[in-house]
């Protein structure tokens, strides 16, 4: 698409949700530079303790055994929570998960947001407590999981994040938009975000 002239890096996003989620965020790990944003849903991340992690057991013969020398070797070549380093310009990531989600544990995107704030990336987090691996309690959830779009229209209309001022305030303002939906509902209060108890009940942005 870039190549043909259609769009730009830094206007291309990327989304995926479960092993989706586990591709996206591989793919921004290793190749950080095709893409101006991310939003990474419901994923498993650490594949050196997947197996150890809700359901992960289950899906040994799909990923590998991480306790086998010779698979682990393989899994560790592109597991993202592995692999993310400090130092390294990715685009911004939009970790969405749930706490009730009883496929793909919330451990996966509560672990590798923290890690990534800590190494001084850019990252949104939003954990839903309603649903379940979907995210998709009602409709109103279903209007609430389309509103993630805003994060990659924001990039988009804006070409990226050139400007630390105007382009993160774009990225804040579509992440506190996701919030805004149930409450627009008469539900307030059904999600939290942040990665404990103590944080917002509106979707976080660690941008400053």
């Amino acid at each position: 698409m870039v190549k043909r002239g259609i769009t730009t890096t830094k206007q291309l996003g990327i989304m995926g949700g479960s092993n989706g989620g586990l591709l996206v965020g591989a793919v921004a790990v290793e190749r950080p530079d095709l893409f101006g944003a991310v939003v990474c849903q419901v994923p498993l991340l650490d594949m050196l303790r997947f197996s150890k992690l809700g359901a992960g057991a289950s899906w040994v013969g799909e990923y590998g055994d991480p306790e086998n020398p010779t698979e682990r070797e393989a899994i560790l070549r592109y597991s993202p929570y592995q692999n993310v380093k400090a130092g390294v310009n990715y685009p911004p990531v939009f970790f969405v998960t749930a706490t009730s989600d009883d496929r793909v544990t919330p451990v996966h995107a509560r672990k590798m947001a923290a890690k990534m704030e800590a190494q001084g990336h850019e990252v949104l987090f939003y954990e839903n407590t309603d649903g379940g691996h979907a995210a998709a309690a009602d409709p109103a959830e279903l209007d609430f999981r389309r509103r993630e779009l805003g994060v990659l229209q924001a990039v988009g209309k804006a070409g990226g994040l050139p400007d630390p001022g105007r382009d993160r305030q774009n990225l804040r303002a579509a992440a506190v938009r996701l919030e805004d939906c149930r409450h627009q509902q008469g539900r307030p209060g059904t999600h939290s975000s942040g990665w404990s108890s103590g944080g917002s009940t509106r979707a976080q942005s660690r941008f400053s």
